[in-house]
């Protein structure tokens, strides 16, 4: 796992290293909309909250949307349909999924906010949106493993939604997200931005890719916590 320290958070993104999935989704798969056992993701799931003593861990029904929920142990034990989730509890952990869209986690003294960020909800102002809960604050973010340019070739359709971040961050046909997720994070206040520069796509040894593999595959996570 990678980990990075925030204002009073912690973020880790796991690989795909380290659970009890079979092929194709070996072995952490942590994805319960891909087509592996329910019963064996459900306990890749509880293997790693135990690992990191949570006694919590938030999950999202992820749709590619731009929901954003507020999230507190009252919500434990359910799972909202929303691409973001925002909490100010401490030791209330939230888990992002996915197969080559970057997890992106905000944290400032009092509140943290973890966001799914493919190109669907980064195309509809998730970034903005989860910043805003910020108010004025200080916060730094951090954007963990995702596809990079060489390997996201996109339609014009892609780029063009991306308003003017899209053209400033493509090659033709291949998209830098990773880079326009930091150029938005930046705009938006972030007064730092960590980025962890691994790509789902180049290392299948460490991380699932929904690309690289055709769809087959598994779900690695961010998650973060208030300490």
């Amino acid at each position: 796992m990678f980990e990075v320290a925030l204002p009073g958070a912690r973020a880790l993104f796991t690989t795909r290293q380290g659970g009890s999935s079979e092929s194709p989704y070996d072995s952490r798969n942590l994805g319960l909309r891909t087509d592996d056992d329910e019963v064996v993701v459900r306990g890749n799931i509880r293997q790693l909250q135990n690992e990191l003593g949570l006694p919590t861990l938030q999950l999202l029904d992820q749709v590619h949307g731009s929901q954003i929920v507020n999230v507190t142990s009252a919500t434990a034990g359910t799972v909202p349909i929303a691409d973001g989730a925002i909490t100010t509890e401490r030791r209330h952990a939230m888990l992002i999924t996915g197969a080559d869209c970057p997890a992106v986690m905000l944290a400032s003294e009092s509140r943290l906010a973890a966001l799914h960020c493919g190109w669907r909800p980064v195309a509809a102002n998730l970034i903005e949106k989860g910043a805003a809960a910020f108010a004025g604050e200080r916060f730094e973010a951090v954007i963990g493993p995702g596809i990079c340019q060489e390997h996201f070739e996109v339609g014009p359709e892609v780029i063009q939604a991306m308003g003017e971040h899209g053209p400033a961050h493509a090659e033709g046909r291949q998209l830098d997200l990773v880079g326009i997720i930091e150029t938005r994070l930046r705009i938006a206040g972030a007064e730092r931005v960590h980025v962890v520069e691994r790509c789902t796509h180049c290392e299948p040894e460490f991380f699932f890719s929904h690309r690289r593999d055709n769809g087959a595959t598994g779900r690695q996570a961010g998650i973060a916590w208030r300490i």
